[in-house]
Order: C-alpha cells, then sequence, then structure tokens
C-alpha cells in the first residue's frame, strides 16, 4: 500500500507562537532586571559617597552602637541627596535641588528611607530603598522591585605608632632636647626652694662626685642606699655654714651641716672650725655624707651652701645635681615652658610588667587599646574613667579611644635603651626594624648607624627628616611653626619611617604626682614627631641633610643618654598613606572603604 505523508503545513507558526511568548518573558526579564541592576549600581554609588562624606567629618573612631554626629549625619545627608537615583514611586527625585532624604530618616531605624549608624566595622550608611518599576515584566505579573546600597567607612590616622610619651606646652613644638638634667652638660636648673637667693660662695660647674657606701664611684645613688658621700669644688667658700640638697620639686631642702676638706682623712667639720664658719679664697674640694633621707625619693636633687654671713642660699644658677634611681631624659626647657614624660599605658603581651614600656615603644601599643584626644576635658585638665566622656585603660583593661592617661615625669634611659635599639622578649629595637631610606642618612646617603652595647652590634635607621620634604622651598622652621598652613610638604612614605610617631599633648602639666589607676591627665591634642637633632631653621630644607652623627639618639658605653625630638604641625603631613592607625581625632583624616 502507498503511504502519503502528513501535511505539517502550518507547524513552524504553532511554534513560533508558543516560543514568542518564551522570548517575551525572556525579553522583559533581561529589560527590568538590567534595570533593576542599573538602578542598584546607582544606589551603591550613592551609598558609597555618602559614606565617605560622614567619614571626613568624623573627630574620633566610631563606636559600635554610638550615635552618629549632627556634622556627621549632615554630610551623609548632602551626598545622599545630590547623587539620588531615580525613584520610579516618589517623583522628590526631580526636585531642583532633590530633597528626598531628610535628616530624621537616618537615625529613626527604619533601613527603607536611609539610615547612618555606627558599627564594629565603623561608619555605615546605607542608601534609601529605590523602587524600580518593571515595564514588560508587569505581563506576567511581576510590578517592580527594591533596591539599596551599603557602604561602610573607617577614618585612619596615617602612621604607624603613638609613642608612650606625653609633651605639655613649650616641650611640644620644633627641635626639643630630652636629656638627663644631673649628668647634662649644661644643667637646667627648675625652681628651686630659695629660688632667688645669691650668695659670695661659687661652685664649680660638674665638679660633683658621688661614692657609694663601699667607696666605689657611681653616676646615681641606688634608691634608699645608705653612707653615700658627696665631693665637689668651689673657686670660693663664703662663710659657708651648711650644705643643702634641694628637691626638684621646688621643696624645702634637706641639709647637712658636716662637711670636711677632700684630703682630709680625720674629716674636721668645717662648718665648726671658727666663728665664722669656713671660708677660703683659693678653689677648695670639700666632702659630705648625703643625708640617708635624700636616697628615699628617686629624682634630681641639686646641691647648694648656705652662708652663715648673708643668710642666703648660693645661687640656683651653680647649683650642682645628682641623682637618685635610673637616668631619666626631660626637656631641656623643662623648668621654665613645660614637660616631657612617659604615659603608663598598659600592655598584657609580654607578661612583664617591666617589658610594657619599652615594648610599647618597640611595637607600638597593644590592641584594642588606641589613644584619642579627649573632647570634654575639665579646666584643671584631671580626669576620671567615665566621667566626662574620659576613658581610662589600666591592667588588662585596654580599652579602645582612650583619652584620660597615667603619667610618671621624663623618660628612663632603660626604656629607650630596649625600645629603641636593643629590644626585649620578643621583640626587636624600633630602630633596628627597617633600613635607611636611600638619600636619607645625615650625609645624603642610606647608610644605617652602627651602635655597640658592650659586645652587642646593632645597626640602626639613620634618617633625617629634611629628605622627607616634597621642595626646597619649605624649612624645617617653616612646618615647626603651630601657625603653618602651607598644606602637604612631606612625601607619604615618612609615615613607614620608625623614626616618625605621634606624641600626645596634655592640657597641664602632670609634675611629679601618681595617679590613682582609673584617673590621671586629659589628652588634648597630638603633635607629629620625628627622631632627628636637625634644627628648626629655614635654611634646613630638602637635601640638606643637617642632621649630625648622633641624629637624635646620643649614645655612650651606658646606654642612651640624649634624645632629640622634632615636632611639627599637621598641615605639613599628606593625605593619603598605605600605612595607618586608628584615627586619633586630630590631624588629617584618611578614609578606607571596608565593606
Amino acid at each position: 500500500m502507498t503511504h502519503r505523508p502528513r501535511n505539517e503545513r502550518g507547524a513552524v507558526a504553532v511554534m513560533v507562537g508558543a516560543l514568542s511568548l518564551v522570548l517575551f518573558v525572556i525579553g522583559a526579564m533581561a529589560v527590568d532586571l538590567g534595570n533593576l541592576v542599573s538602578r542598584r549600581t546607582w544606589t551603591q554609588a550613592q551609598a558609597d559617597h555618602a559614606a565617605l562624606a560622614g567619614g571626613s567629618e568624623l573627630d574620633k573612631a566610631p563606636v559600635s552602637g554610638g550615635t552618629p554626629s549632627a556634622d556627621v549625619v549632615a554630610a551623609v545627608l548632602e551626598y545622599l541627596n545630590t547623587n539620588a537615583p531615580q525613584q520610579d514611586d516618589d517623583p522628590c527625585w526631580r526636585n531642583t535641588p532633590v530633597d528626598c532624604v531628610v535628616a530624621a530618616d537616618l537615625t529613626n531605624g527604619n533601613a527603607t528611607d536611609g539610615e547612618v549608624r555606627y558599627t564594629a566595622l565603623g561608619l555605615q550608611v546605607e542608601a534609601p530603598h529605590a523602587w524600580v518599576q518593571f515595564g514588560l515584566a508587569n505581563v506576567i505579573g511581576a510590578s517592580g522591585g527594591s533596591v539599596t546600597g551599603t557602604a561602610t567607612v573607617q577614618v585612619k590616622t596615617g602612621g604607624l605608632r603613638v609613642m608612650p610619651m606625653y609633651g605639655v606646652s613649650g616641650c611640644d613644638w620644633g627641635r626639643q632636647t630630652l636629656v638627663d638634667p644631673a649628668n647634662s652638660p649644661a644643667p637646667s636648673v627648675p625652681t628651686l626652694s630659695a629660688d632667688a637667693d645669691v650668695n659670695s660662695t661659687v661652685l664649680t660647674a660638674g665638679s660633683q662626685v658621688l661614692t657609694d657606701s663601699g667607696g666605689v664611684t657611681v653616676e646615681t645613688l641606688t634608691p634608699f642606699s645608705t653612707n653615700n658621700l658627696l665631693t665637689f669644688s668651689a673657686s670660693k667658700f663664703s662663710a659657708t655654714r651648711k650644705i643643702g640638697f634641694f628637691p626638684s620639686d621646688g621643696g624645702a631642702p634637706i641639709e647637712q651641716e658636716a662637711f670636711w676638706l677632700a684630703s682630709d682623712t680625720t674629716r674636721t667639720d668645717l662648718s665648726t672650725a671658727d666663728t665664722t664658719t669656713y671660708t677660703s679664697n683659693p678653689e677648695k674640694t670639700v666632702q659630705a655624707l648625703i643625708p640617708d633621707i635624700v636616697a628615699e625619693t628617686e629624682q634630681v636633687w641639686w646641691v647648694r651652701v648656705f652662708n652663715q654671713g648673708s643668710g642666703k642660699w648660693s645661687t640656683k644658677a651653680q647649683a650642682l645635681p645628682i641623682r637618685v634611681g635610673g637616668a631619666v631624659l626631660e626637656c631641656a626647657s623643662a623648668s621654665n615652658d613645660g614637660n616631657f614624660g612617659t604615659l603608663r599605658w598598659p600592655r598584657t603581651v609580654p607578661t612583664q610588667t617591666a617589658e610594657h614600656l619599652p615594648a610599647n615603644v618597640a611595637l607600638g601599643l597593644q590592641s584594642p587599646m588606641t589613644p584619642t584626644v579627649h573632647t570634654m576635658p575639665s579646666f584643671s585638665g584631671e580626669c576620671t574613667h567615665d566621667v566626662n566622656l574620659a576613658v581610662v585603660s589600666w591592667g588588662s583593661y585596654l580599652r579602645p579611644q582612650t583619652n584620660c592617661v597615667g603619667t610618671d615625669p621624663g623618660v628612663a634611659t632603660t626604656v629607650l635603651d630596649k625600645g629603641l635599639i636593643k629590644g626585649g622578649t620578643g621583640y626587636p629595637g624600633l630602630l633596628t626594624t627597617a633600613e635607611t631610606k636611600p638619600g636619607c642618612d645625615p650625609q645624603g646617603g642610606d647608610a644605617e648607624r652602627s651602635a655597640n652595647f658592650g659586645p652587642d652590634h646593632y645597626t640602626l635607621n639613620d634618617e633625617v627628616l629634611t629628605c622627607y620634604l616634597t621642595d626646597s622651598t619649605t624649612s624645617l622652621a617653616d612646618i615647626s611653626s603651630p601657625t603653618y598652613s602651607g598644606g602637604t610638604v612631606l612625601d607619604k612614605s615618612i609615615y613607614d619611617s620608625p623614626r616618625f610617631f605621634y606624641v600626645p599633648v596634655l592640657k597641664n602639666d602632670p609634675g611629679t604626682g601618681a595617679q590613682p589607676q582609673d584617673s590621671g591627665h586629659s589628652i588634648v591634642d597630638f603633635r607629629p614627631a620625628f627622631l632627628t637633632d636637625e634644627v628648626a631653621v629655614s635654611t634646613a630644607v630638602k637635601g640638606s641633610q643637617t642632621g649630625t652623627s648622633d641624629n637624635g639618639v646620643k649614645i655612650d658605653s651606658s646606654g642612651v643618654v640624649q634624645m632629640r625630638v622634632f615636632f611639627f604641625n599637621f598641615d605639613a603631613l599628606p593625605r593619603e598613606s598605605d600605612s595607618v592607625i586608628d584615627y586619633l581625632g586630630v590631624g588629617p583624616r584618611i578614609l578606607r572603604m571596608v565593606d
């Protein structure tokens, strides 16, 4: 039988009809979903810009759950409206200027109209949810979709560390020399009891010699030691009756009435030798026992003599310094203008308490503790934890945004020996951690400095600050001024130098008093600093390389004996950095988009 093929005319039309619906749906999805993705990109850009704008108004690192300030909200608001995407269900975006978002929307807890919040990561901005009206997709019952964007920024400060040291007025601009006043070639005598007294005795500078109870000559007295001996000279003694040991804090002197010629093995008391007391015109050297009570207080004591005839002490300008306890470097101008000292910032690693200060010098502060400016300091500058927004870290409590600090006067040389050079338990000395940048040593080369402590040899970074200047028209004298406003003149690589750091500035001079662990002194500012002995003069410009062989760190066989720090204006620093720490509350804000 013959089989005839079936007539298939019209089949293509059926297939086209069936596939048309599929193609229509795909087309609708392509168009409307493409529009949705495009609008999502727009809202993300809106959130990004707004977060960066808000971050530029932060005066400190955000604390999770905190309330954004009015300035932050205002900056975010402006950029949300300036970059507002199309809103298909709200015509406000067509206004000029756009006013879709108001400040109250951003802190009402309702994310759909936009939100600004502080999270554990930083400042987060969520853009208002934008409705995208579908076109072709309406045919299949999809009316539209909502999109938004979220961005999180952190505000940072350029650099690697804050030193555990403080400055106060008079010791916080330009080059400051930190020396041990007891061993300085030109001691800076503080205000003493009987400060204005002058008599006819003329003490010989640098003639003081200390001997311990065993007859050994020593640089400093061991705390709470006894039977120590002082030897000193004068070119003229005139009716000298007694020797006074004056404390650096201005308190009354500890007096010693018995003294004798250094050459006299019988120790005949000169203060009672005759009715007019001891008088000698040629230079003579005398000795006296140091009162044991002097060795009970670790500080610098100042030796003066009392003349019976005038009833006055010898001039304080000739006072001879002696030290009890370890050497401490202090600001050379401390007697008149300010102070420089150590901050009691704790650590938990290393576990040894004695390692905490040098480790803070070498490694920077231990997280999560971060320092910042105290925005509500008291008139006196003193502060207590949780009062007027004060935050204190002590013991194992390492707190973000610590702004209230305990202090000690001066900087112990043992801290600098370890922190800068020798290193300690599990960490190297700071200056051994980076090579000298090419062209940046005091001679314009890239050599490291060699230092020897006994049998141990160290290679130290030896950079100078003038190397980091970006032009030869700006000098160190310019940027060391509190009123400098010339903008960025330092290369951003300065942030990576181990010689660059920040020093907190306190509202007042803490003096020598101790503070309870939950109180201290308010940080009111920070000062950028560089470890160098370059001088703030108009000729210290790029390429001048005005540092010396000591370059800020003078070392002898005993360790660090002098430190020179150059403080300068924040305005000279660059606004970008590869190395950052948490924001200090002052200085250039460096923003990092983290989400």
